[in-house]
């Protein structure tokens, strides 16, 4: 077999399969807005089911769902009609996958799932089939062929119905005004949720552990210190009581040691830039401290080293040293 009809074989499944998602756009309608007002208005969980490959897309689409803000799982239809229906409530929508509209499996399920007065959506691929007729909204996934040869293997079908529900999901998340910090806490593993949410408090070494010397020690006593702590480096302590003494007077009357380390460095560098660096104006220096503070402690952090340095500076005799804004964070 040649590159050519190798590469030919490849751009016509591509191509079948795009059709496949490009003609579901002019099949949308008003039961697929009806649809994600039912999922908004749920007060349960998305239970979605299918047979098969059906089945396979079924939990993709569940995953991203619960992983976009609604809450989804998939359940088997063969396991559910031998005792998992337990798992569906009365509160529950359910999302029933197939290409035929004829799954055995599925249509026993119809008369259980009508007594417990569930919404059933229908992701169905014959719209003149049982599951389609008995589905209170029927979300059309029909399609012209297969990209197998032998119009048998589903893989159009399935592509289509994949992308059908990623449109529910995306659709969903948008009117939820889910946001990179909601996704970040269902994403907590992995350089995705690392990048995303990991704090440097969760990993920078703290009190006794991190290497500091006074401004009139020894190189000797300098030396040690590096050669004890293991950095290979060490932070010189200047005016620091002086700093904490000014910081401690602003925060409520906590201590220095039971701020955030975070803070605490950021304030300490702000207010020393502010007290003792004529070129630094001390509006640079406190928006700096926000900055940081928001980069790289706690969400709510730029605005408390704001409002610390904020009144620190409006006690000060310096007319020319206004305050930061909190809008310009």
């Amino acid at each position: 077999m040649n590159s050519q009809r190798i590469l030919k074989i490849a751009k016509k499944v591509l191509k079948v399969e795009s059709q496949a998602i490009n003609q579901l756009i002019d099949k949308l309608n008003d039961d697929f807005e009806k649809s994600i007002q039912a999922i908004l208005n749920c007060k349960g969980r998305i239970i979605i089911l299918g047979m098969g490959k059906s089945g396979i897309i079924g939990k993709k689409i569940a995953a991203t769902m619960s992983s976009t803000g609604t809450p989804s799982y998939f359940v088997h239809p063969a396991e559910a009609i031998h005792g998992d229906l337990g798992m569906i409530t009365n509160n529950d929508i359910i999302i029933l996958i197939s290409n035929s509209g004829e799954t055995s499996e599925l249509i026993q399920l119809i008369n259980p799932l009508k007594l417990k007065k569930v919404k059933i959506i229908g992701m169905i691929g014959n719209k003149d089939s049982t599951l389609a007729n008995q589905s209170n909204f029927n979300l059309d996934t029909s399609i012209n062929e297969e990209a197998c040869p032998l119009d048998l293997a589903p893989t159009a079908s399935t592509s289509a119905t994949m992308a059908l529900g990623d449109a529910l999901a995306i659709v969903l998340l948008e009117l939820k005004g889910f946001d990179k910090e909601d996704f970040a806490k269902l994403h907590p593993g992995g350089s995705l949720g690392k990048k995303l949410i990991l704090q440097v408090n969760e990993i920078s070494h703290k009190g006794n552990r991190v290497p500091f010397i006074l401004e009139n020690s020894t190189i000797k006593e300098a030396l040690l210190t590096i050669s004890d702590m293991g950095f290979g480096v060490t932070g010189v302590l200047d005016k620091k009581d002086e700093l904490d003494k000014i910081l401690s007077n602003y925060t409520n009357n906590w201590k220095t040691e039971r701020l955030g380390s975070v803070d605490l460095i950021v304030m300490r560098i702000a207010l020393f830039e502010i007290l003792h660096c004529d070129d630094v104006p001390p509006i640079v220096a406190i928006n700096e401290a926000v900055h940081f503070a928001n980069d790289l402690s706690s969400f709510q952090s730029g605005k408390f080293v704001n409002g610390v340095l904020d009144s620190i500076l409006h006690e000060l005799d310096y007319p020319q040293k206004t305050s930061t804004n909190s809008n310009d964070q």
